[in-house]
């Protein structure tokens, strides 16, 4: 005989309820979810690569963005302006704007215009950075020209210059130039009346 005694536990006599099916929401939900994640990944290792970067160090890194591609067209005019930022005209010079790509230096949103000469296919990068006057980098060579102080440098092949222009650091950079030609330029690329010391 069995003891009737037992009591079975609250609730065992229920069936537990069927695992909700896998409809095209729930899909689309991992779907959507593995490509966030993918993307907040992909932008935390662009971050990671130039932050942290200490003061000294931005400006050589921007300088690099010259080599890199363009992202997009850039309305001319004169003066060139790229995502509402006025760029130098340096048309008199024979210099026309024609592509622009924004990125972040360190902390920095750093914008830059490339520039082709006169039919010769060299390329110039002028980018502005956001964010207060950096000063020279480490192992540039500062000259005066026009009552501007500009920093020079050669970064890999590049010839690199910076100075500031309407109080943000501006930099000029191109393959296998001479500085004393990006030193002409940047001092007619910055207006007289806000000259830096």
């Amino acid at each position: 005989m069995h003891d009737v005694s037992e009591v079975a536990p609250e609730g065992a006599d229920r069936q537990e309820p069927p695992a909700p099916a896998d409809g095209p929401r729930q899909r689309l939900g991992r779907v959507l979810a593995v490509i966030l994640i993918a993307a907040a990944g992909t932008a935390a290792a662009v971050l990671a690569a130039t932050s942290g970067l200490r003061n000294d160090e931005i400006v050589d890194r921007a300088s690099a963005l010259g080599a890199l591609g363009a992202e997009t067209t850039v309305a001319r005019g004169h003066p060139p302006v790229f995502r509402g930022l006025r760029f130098p005209d340096l048309s008199p010079e024979g210099w026309q704007p024609v592509a622009g790509r924004r990125d972040v230096v360190g902390d920095r949103v750093a914008l830059t215009v490339f520039y082709t000469g006169s039919g010769d296919g060299r390329r110039l990068a002028v980018t502005i950075l956001f964010g207060q006057a950096l000063p020279p980098p480490p192992g540039s060579e500062v000259v005066r020209s026009g009552g501007v102080s500009i920093a020079r440098k050669v970064n890999g092949d590049r010839a690199v210059v910076s100075w500031r222009r309407r109080g943000r650091t501006t930099i000029m950079s191109m393959a296998s130039a001479e500085h004393t030609d990006l030193v002409r330029l940047a001092r007619l690329a910055t207006p007289q009346s806000r000259s830096v010391r």
